[in-house]
This record gives structure tokens, C-alpha cells and sequence, in this order.
């Protein structure tokens, strides 16, 4: 699925925050296109490059915990905790000492 092989692309980048508002920016235009030319619901094939791009755009580790708890309560999330962890490790702005403090949420 185009989704699976975005967000598989991705991940082998390298991003500051700026990068990832950008393909959060990038996210919200994509989903958008296929709602408007798709007859079917698209968002939630779209929803594990959808919490990619929140989680890359996020100021700080803080904030994504904050989001995977409304995530997890809200949606079907796309994520284990490792794979959070290394999501977070894409960041270049992020200090590894903040995301090893990282700590899983229920």
C-alpha cells in the first residue's frame, strides 16, 4: 500500500522538527487528495503515516507521550513502544539522553 511505502521511506531519513512539520504538512495534502477523489473513507489506511507525522513534528519527547495516550484511547495506533523510540531517534534535534528517558504508557 502507498502508505506502508512512505512510511517506510521515511524512516531511513534523518529529520529536525522542521522536517517533520513539513511532511506532516506533506501527510495532511496526501490524505486530503484521496478524500476527495476516492468514493471510499482513506483516512484510515492512511492513520500509521498519520501518527508518523505527529510524532515527528512533536516539540519534545513529552509531547509525544502525551499523544500516544490520546492516540491509544482514540484510534487504533500503528506503533509498539520500540518503534516509537527509534521513530524519535530519526530526530536529529532531540537529544538521545531525552528519548532513553522515553518511558512506556499504559
Amino acid at each position: 500500500m502507498l502508505s506502508e511505502l512512505i512510511v517506510n521511506e521515511i524512516t531511513k531519513k534523518r529529520l529536525t522538527q522542521a522536517g517533520g512539520q513539513y511532511v506532516e504538512k506533506l501527510t495532511i495534502h496526501l490524505v486530503n487528495f484521496f478524500q476527495k477523489i476516492s468514493a471510499m473513507p482513506v483516512r484510515k489506511q492512511f492513520m500509521k503515516l498519520v501518527h508518523l507525522s505527529s510524532i515527528l513534528s512533536a516539540d519534545s519527547v513529552e509531547e509525544v507521550e502525551d499523544y500516544i495516550e490520546t492516540a491509544k484511547a482514540t484510534l487504533e495506533f500503528g506503533f509498539t513502544f520500540a518503534q516509537i523510540k527509534d521513530l524519535l531517534m530519526l530526530r536529529t534535534d532531540i537529544p538521545a539522553d531525552s528519548i532513553s528517558k522515553f518511558t512506556e504508557t499504559a
